[in-house]
């Protein structure tokens, strides 16, 4: 390892509380002794990080309150140094963090709420793309309708909530108390940046989840059609994809049809 290596290797562990001889490589300067100096700096890198949590994930703070968001900082700081250039993913793994390092892993729906916040964000995020229309639909022959397979918007979303953590969310955003956690079966929901640059979500039967993820998967029209046998027959099957083609067209989900 370079002795630049070792250095830099140094300072970060000093940012960290960790062993560090890196005051040995700082001098005092303008009335400030070394270690002042050092102290002012991990304090303010502390301090940036704090506030891209809580900038990214204002409602998760303020479900947990003050303390347990201390708590939370304090911990995932240590736990996971920043490894981007840019701080917008420093946060990536908060979700994975709240479900496995205690006290928070025993409350999922900490997770939840982090994990929809961060699509929200991924959502607002993605790259853009042009949206179609339902007349597109009208270009479709009937012999090619079977084979059709469909891209969607890369905003678009997908969100599996075990817990009340999007009811939660709404609530605090709201200005309202949330319901306590409760584990309410699954819950589905797609969220997605709409032409005004603005996020949306909304909730998804399970039927319609799994034509959704189906057409995600690569499966062609025929091949959507077959699992929904399981809810609806044979004739009402294919009119039922079509009405969630109609909806996603709606939400201007969809930006390619191949056939």
């Amino acid at each position: 390892m370079s002795e630049l290596k070792k250095l830099h290797h140094s300072f970060i562990d000093y940012l960290f509380d960790k062993e560090s001889d890196i005051s040995d490589f700082i001098c005092d300067k303008n009335g400030a002794n070394k270690n002042d100096r050092l102290n002012i700096y991990r304090f303010a890198f502390k301090k940036r990080l704090r506030d891209v949590i809580d900038n990214d994930h204002p409602v998760l703070g303020q479900y947990l309150g003050d303390e347990l968001f201390d708590l939370l900082v304090e911990k995932y700081i240590v736990l996971h140094p920043s490894r981007h250039v840019s701080l917008r993913h420093y946060c990536d793994d908060l979700p994975q963090f709240l479900s496995k390092q205690a006290p928070f892993s025993e409350h999922p729906i900490l997770a939840e709420i982090a994990l929809f916040e961060r699509l929200l964000m991924f959502a607002f995020d993605a790259s853009k793309s042009e949206r179609l229309t339902i007349e597109s639909l009208q270009i479709i022959t009937p012999e090619h309708w079977p084979a059709i397979k469909l891209r969607f918007h890369p905003s678009m979303q997908l969100l599996n909530a075990e817990w009340n953590s999007v009811e939660s969310w709404q609530a605090i955003k709201s200005e309202r108390s949330p319901e306590p956690a409760t584990q309410q079966g699954e819950r589905y929901w797609v969220i997605w940046r709409n032409q005004e640059n603005l996020t949306e979500y909304r909730s998804l039967s399970f039927p319609e989840w799994s034509t959704l993820q189906n057409f995600l998967r690569g499966s062609c029209f025929s091949e959507v059609c077959e699992p929904l046998l399981e809810w609806y027959n044979e004739q009402r099957a294919p009119y039922q994809v079509v009405d969630y083609l109609r909806q996603w067209f709606n939400d201007k989900l969809i930006t390619k049809i191949e056939a």
